[in-house]
């Protein structure tokens, strides 16, 4: 009996030392697992940086091309608007306004004839904005490459170089290719190791020494340049983010400049009727008065002839004032075509009394 329990108490101890050691075996291996995990993620993202930045650069590339794209469909409805409002304008200008000013000009009230109609300023562009410099991307892997086996041919280089310092043999060989050189250095590296003169020993050594120092310079190069790349292109994101919100705040600009070449064409509409109205009413005092200077006209038609000269005056003084400038529509021209509206809605008031 005795006997039994001994047996069955050995077997327990025995199935708890195999759990421990299983417990502490998969202890290992998870620590192993997560080192070795790590490790990979650290390579990852080191590989990964090139590839981000790219991505990056292309994001960017792609803002801006969209960006610039509806900023041109914007210049393009303004200068639609502006063709149209230079028809207007040069309707305007042939039918009423040069007859205004040659009827001024010919009672005396005038000196100033314009030759032709002025063009409308507007000016959409921002020379304060640079356009965003899009540089293109090196992985690093020719240079890398280059790197990594000048390091090995160094390394080679410098294995030949200790060999021969440490057999006395001359630097530079008298004959090539010199295999006893080559055998007498390689057995002298595997002794280094403690192979013996073992020169297939002493080659492995020298090769994989040559490697594992190239593949490490090529390796640095690579992330070198990726982490690079990484700060370039979070630059190039920086400035894009700034050029388009610029770019935006433009194509507002434009909006408001397309809306003032409205009414400043509705305006020209107005001033068109009401001075063709007087025009035609100084034609008539000129006919039926048979007079040639101002201080001849009659009372109602030297009023007319005031009427005339301050209406021109006003949308004159309208048209030779810039809409916009530098991209942003211009605080003379709000104000100028306010005051020319005033004009022809004060004279309409006195019309209707």
């Amino acid at each position: 009996m005795e006997q039994v329990e001994q047996i069955e108490t050995a077997e327990t101890v025995a199935k708890v030392e195999n759990v421990a050691a299983d417990g502490v075996e998969a202890a290992e291996e998870k620590v192993v697992s997560e080192a070795t995990s790590q490790k990979e993620k650290a390579i990852a993202t080191k590989q990964k940086k090139h590839a981000i930045a790219t991505a990056k650069v292309a994001t960017a590339q792609s803002r801006i091309q969209n960006t610039d794209e509806e900023i041109e469909a914007c210049m393009a409805r303004v200068e639609e608007d502006l063709s149209a409002f230079k028809a207007v304008q040069a309707r305007f200008f042939e039918r009423v306004l040069r007859p205004s000013q040659e009827l001024l000009a010919a009672v005396g009230a005038k000196d100033r004839i314009f030759e032709s109609v002025p063009a409308p300023k507007v000016d959409l562009e921002d020379p304060s904005l640079a356009p965003v410099e899009i540089v293109k991307l090196s992985s690093g892997t020719g240079r890398g490459f280059l790197y990594g086996l000048l390091g090995a041919v160094a390394v080679v280089g410098g294995w030949c170089y200790a060999a021969t310092q440490a057999l006395g043999l001359p630097l530079i060989p008298e004959k090539f290719p010199d295999v006893e050189r080559v055998t007498q250095s390689l057995g002298w590296v595997a002794q280094l190791a403690g192979q013996g003169h073992n020169v297939a020993v002493g080659g492995t050594i020298v090769g994989v020494s040559a490697v594992v120092v190239g593949w490490g310079i090529y390796a640095l190069t690579k992330a070198l340049r990726g982490s690079a790349n990484l700060k370039k292109a979070e630059k190039i994101e920086e400035e894009t983010e700034f050029y388009c919100t610029k770019k935006g705040e433009c194509k507002a600009q434009m909006e408001k400049v397309r809306e003032h070449i409205a009414h400043a064409q509705k305006t020209i509409e107005k001033y068109d009727v009401l001075l063709a109205e007087q025009n035609a009413a100084l034609q008539r005092a000129l006919f039926i008065e048979e007079v040639e200077k101002y201080d001849q006209l009659h009372t109602l038609s030297q009023q007319t002839v005031k009427t005339i000269k301050k209406l021109t005056t006003e949308v004159e003084r309208f048209l030779e004032t810039p809409m916009a400038e530098h991209g942003i529509l211009s605080k003379e021209g709000i104000e100028i075509l306010e005051r020319t509206n005033k004009a022809a809605n004060d004279h309409v008031m006195e019309l209707y009394g």
